[in-house]
């Protein structure tokens, strides 16, 4: 495992282990991400804030989801995504691939699909399942 996964997981846990409720100056009726900023506003520049781990959630969760800039972001991946010479290949890939074939166009039509369907409800789900689609290529 790579060292800055490592990091990554062990700054997720410590930020878990954190008390659930937020800080003296960050109230339970502020937005989760007013929530997140109070954490952050209350430590020295210097110095390295948490917050726990669920407000993080919480607060990336509460962006709300574009459907009309999504539907065109994917509109200009298609044509860009079209200029890969590899998506022959990853959709049938050769004998001995070591890797499951995958069909980015198709992911992301049907990513547009679900999209349009209210498949996701916020803004992050929505990237996280974008990401996975360009990640399923494992293209570096």
């Amino acid at each position: 495992m790579r060292a800055h996964t490592l990091l990554a997981l062990a700054s997720v846990a410590f930020a878990a282990a954190l008390p659930a409720d937020p800080s003296p100056s960050a109230s339970s009726t502020q937005e989760p991400c007013a929530q997140v900023n109070a954490y952050f506003a209350a430590e020295p520049e210097d110095s390295l804030a948490l917050c726990p781990a669920q407000l993080a959630m919480d607060c990336l969760t509460s962006v709300p989801l574009s459907k009309a800039n999504n539907t065109l972001l994917i509109e200009q991946l298609v044509q860009y995504i079209n200029f890969q010479t590899t998506l022959t290949y990853l959709k049938s890939p050769p004998s001995g691939y070591p890797y499951d074939s995958v069909d980015i166009i198709g992911d992301l039509q049907k990513l547009s699909t679900d999209l349009q369907n209210d498949v996701y409800n916020d803004e992050y789900t929505f990237q996280a399942a974008l990401v996975q689609i360009f990640q399923s290529a494992r293209d570096g």
